[in-house]
């Protein structure tokens, strides 16, 4: 009877041996699980203009310098600014300098990639960029003196602000009929 036993252990040890065999090939034939979801990936928001804090824009800057200073800062034609309640504010509205900037016109609004400031409409975000940061901005066309310019004679660049001063007048003229001179009289 021994050796009855010793042969059905050895049966039974084959038949699991067997069966291990057959799950480790079921195992490696079957396909890898997915791998778990991600998370959804958020989409970059777009950048939202500053909210009731910045009020208005700058219509008209000091001619030749290019900005106009405020409270110490120097604001950039069209952008966005608030005004703190300082004495000369009034002036600044009532002369044009500043206006008030429209409130459903908030989609147009532009920041500066460099600077993160916010202007009104993005031709003025661009002059800003080729005013402020014309090393990312380079315009290797520059014009000499001597060279002739689109409408012939010579082109000359424009070092004392009056050509700018002409253009901001004729596109934003300043309210100069609502100087204190010209509202007491």
């Amino acid at each position: 009877m021994p050796r009855r036993e010793v042969r059905l252990r050895m049966e039974a040890n084959r038949r699991k041996r067997e069966e291990a065999a057959a799950q480790a090939t079921a195992l490696a034939e079957r396909p890898a699980p997915p791998p778990p979801p991600r998370p959804p990936v958020e989409e970059a928001r777009m950048a939202s203009p500053p909210t009731s804090d910045a009020n208005w824009w700058v219509r008209f800057t000091i001619p030749g310098v290019g900005f106009l200073t405020y409270r110490g800062q120097n604001y950039d034609r069209g952008e966005l600014m608030t005004l703190t309640g300082g004495p000369r504010d009034e002036q600044l509205e009532r002369l044009g300098y500043v206006q008030p900037a429209p409130a459903g016109e908030a989609h147009l609004r532009a920041e500066c990639g460099v600077c993160q400031r916010w202007f009104l409409t993005e031709q003025f975000r661009d002059a800003h960029g080729r005013l402020r940061h014309s090393d990312r901005f380079r315009d290797d066309l520059d014009i000499a003196m001597g060279m002739d310019g689109p409408a012939g004679g010579a082109a000359l660049r424009d070092t004392t602000g009056d050509a700018d001063e002409r253009r901001m007048q004729a596109e934003y003229p300043l309210y100069l009929e609502r100087s204190r001179a010209t509202l007491e009289s």
